[in-house]
């Protein structure tokens, strides 16, 4: 909540109002990358461009309401186009395939997030890189048979009129759909 302020700005308030708090010396120390940017690079770049950290932080609170904003609406998307049938987990490729790219990317996303979450994977391994995003993405313009790969052994199979995510095994059980 204190992004937008400076630690001048808060230390000077806090002197004003009497409280005491205490440093974290590891903060004054540029060992890692977050110090070495705070303590190196921002200064650097305030000297340079005066006003440069009050913008970065207020493109990014601008960016956040953004991200919020197509987050809903791709949770909308994902709404209206998934399907769980008999354990088989499918997303509609018309309400996906009309949809703008940013909204279809995020809605695929969340499918395989939805269907990681069913394995036995840690929550950080429930991403997809951009790349295998954009291979979704592109499956969607792909002809019915098409199938991409997809980390932790899961594969989108690109049906007549669905997406499934099904686990490589299964789709070879199966010998495609």
């Amino acid at each position: 909540p204190l992004l937008g302020v400076r630690k001048a700005e808060l230390c000077d308030y806090l002197i004003r109002k009497g409280v005491k708090w205490r440093e974290d010396i590891t903060n004054s120390v540029d060992d890692n990358p977050r110090n070495a940017l705070r303590l190196n690079v921002l200064p650097q770049l305030e000297a340079l461009y005066p006003g440069a950290s009050r913008h970065m932080a207020d493109a990014s609170a601008s960016l956040r309401q953004d991200e919020a904003c197509l987050t809903a609406l791709a949770d909308d998307l994902f709404c209206r186009a998934y399907h769980r049938q008999e354990g088989v987990l499918a997303l509609e490729t018309g309400p996906l395939a009309s949809a703008p790219a940013a909204l279809a990317v995020r809605a695929l996303r969340r499918f395989y997030r939805e269907a990681a979450a069913l394995k036995p994977l840690a929550p950080g391994e429930r991403d997809l890189s951009r790349e295998d995003s954009q291979r979704l993405l592109s499956l969607l313009q792909e002809a019915p048979g098409c199938v991409a790969n997809l980390p932790n052994d899961m594969e989108m199979y690109r049906g007549a009129a669905h997406l499934f995510l099904l686990p490589h095994q299964l789709l070879l059980l199966a010998g495609g759909l």
